[in-house]
């Protein structure tokens, strides 16, 4: 069995909308490029992004895809999801897991971004993991030339589902607060699962609050769990993702030790 190996990953919500408890403007086609540009240049290789992130988020990360060489591409891993879509209209996102809607997504997806190295059903409950629509997307998107599929739960239901229903790929949230999904997360682990855990800083936006949060602390509280994936970080603050990496980095130094 291949060792548990965990990687800081970048989410890419904060270039495609306002999202947060401290909202901010959402940055610009050329400032939101060169902020993973930076994230490249610091060792990020796995990008997760959707298209109901403010329906831009996709196409930043595609533009910056562009200027990579074939083999700096084969590096990094693409993730992005479908089931949720933006409705430029109204400014909000919405839900529908219609297999038209499903390939809709995919085939925009991939036109934005040029390859998918990983599908994660957006939006996941008990009911669309079972549905027949679902499953010919899943098809769909396969010989589209999407290269995994995944799930993406955010409650304790669907999460245990996803893990009976097999699948191989799989991201949540877990973090201090979060402990209800503690249980899915550990058996997740424990078949060797390929996780991606996001907000690993309580609710996503406690980190610049007057009080300083022990940030190595927080990620070394997912990191007690071994498995094999990604924790996501997501900032659009060069300075912060500096930070964040190092905190990372930190958390790591006691798991080393442990092991030695």
């Amino acid at each position: 069995m291949t060792e548990p190996s965990v990687e800081l990953g970048l989410g890419l919500i904060n270039i495609g909308m306002t999202w947060g408890a401290r909202p901010v403007p959402v940055p610009g086609e050329a400032e939101s490029v060169a902020f993973i540009e930076a994230a490249y240049g610091l060792g990020f290789r796995l990008f997760d992004t959707a298209p109901s992130y403010g329906n831009t988020s996709e196409v930043k990360l595609g533009i910056f895809l562009k200027t990579l060489s074939r083999e700096e591409r084969g590096l990094v891993t693409v993730a992005t999801k479908f089931g949720e879509h933006w409705d430029s209209g109204k400014g909000a996102a919405y839900g529908d897991h219609s297999y038209d809607a499903l390939c809709r997504s995919v085939e925009q997806s991939l036109r934005r971004l040029g390859s998918i190295d990983l599908l994660q059903l957006h939006r996941t409950n008990v009911e669309v993991l079972r549905s027949a629509d679902l499953a010919r997307a899943w098809e769909f998107a396969l010989k589209a030339g999407v290269k995994k599929i995944g799930v993406s739960a955010s409650t304790p239901e669907p999460a245990a589902l996803a893990i009976e229903l097999g699948y191989g790929v799989m991201q949540m949230p877990y973090n201090v607060t979060r402990e209800d999904m503690g249980p899915a997360f550990r058996e997740a682990a424990s078949r060797g699962i390929e996780l991606l855990i996001n907000r690993p800083y309580q609710a996503g936006a406690r980190l610049y609050d007057a009080e300083p949060t022990d940030r190595a602390a927080l990620f070394a509280h997912v990191l007690k769990v071994k498995f094999q994936g990604w924790i996501l970080t997501g900032t659009r603050s060069i300075d912060h993702l500096k930070e964040n990496l190092d905190a990372y980095r930190r958390a790591l130094e006691p798991v080393a030790e442990h092991e030695q």
